[in-house]
């Protein structure tokens, strides 16, 4: 059976000004509780290494790879976390092997546009293991905004849809953790070896774009950094879905026009 673990989110504030070119920071984070983490390694180049922490029952083994890169119209990230520990031990609650890319982003025309993207995600999850894609943004007039999404093994993944400001570039950030949890289960059931392996592919297959009034916006209408992102139609069943939070959206901004 799977375990319950309590999930540690990828915190960062997004800014409103714009950056030169897309912006890549790869990282493996070891923690020992949600307040008390260290950074294996951060860097804007790929990651691929080995750690050992702690001594005796408490020592723990960490593999870390994590790499983002432009791949065709498109970017792709993959990462991949691993742990073992020499016993059964509560030191180690959590490791983050993160692929975070920065890009900026516009959607053409005037007034709101709302925005869901895609994601094809291809890995293997163990019992005690998760990955999560999240992406983050602010546009000025929204504040911040921002979606994420927890899962297990492979998976389409939808995020959004959120409000964006249109006619003006955004900051754009995007981020995938494969995460493993040494602490998750203690006793007999104690894992003392497990894996997050998504060091295949998770691509952006592209981004749904809609009007005020709910109507799908085609290709021309985006444009990010050199990046040629595709505008693309959701999934049949994930169609009604959309148009209910699409009219929520709409209420909250006429609220807010008053």
């Amino acid at each position: 059976m799977r375990t319950t673990v309590l999930a540690l989110g990828l915190v960062t504030l997004a800014a409103t000004s714009v950056i030169a070119a897309p912006v890549v920071t790869n990282s493996v984070v070891l923690c020992v509780s949600q307040q008390s983490c260290e950074t294996l390694e951060s860097s804007p180049n790929p990651i691929d290494s080995v750690w050992t922490r702690g001594t005796g029952q408490d020592q723990i083994t960490v593999e870390g790879m994590a790499t983002a890169e432009i791949m065709g119209n498109s970017f792709g990230v993959r990462a991949r976390s691993k742990y073992t520990t020499a016993g059964v031990t509560d030191d180690w609650s959590q490791i983050n092997a993160a692929s975070q890319i920065r890009f900026n982003m516009t959607v053409e025309g005037t007034g709101v546009a709302s925005i869901a993207p895609v994601f094809d995600i291809t890995g293997v999850t163990g019992r005690a293991a998760l990955a999560n894609m999240v992406m983050f943004y602010n546009d000025g007039l929204h504040g911040l905004q921002t979606d994420s999404e927890w899962f297990e093994d492979s998976k389409v993944v939808t995020l959004g849809p959120l409000p964006v400001q249109r006619g003006i570039p955004v900051l754009m950030t995007f981020a995938f953790s494969a995460t493993t949890f040494p602490g998750a289960a203690q006793g007999p059931q104690a894992i003392t070896t497990d894996e997050a392996d998504y060091s295949h592919t998770v691509l952006l297959r592209g981004i749904q774009i809609y009007d005020e009034a709910g109507r799908q916006l085609g290709a021309g209408v985006l444009s990010a950094d050199s990046l040629n992102i595709a505008v693309i139609v959701p999934e049949p069943g994930y169609a009604s879905e959309l148009a209910v939070t699409l009219a929520a959206l709409a209420a909250v901004r006429r609220r807010m026009r008053r």
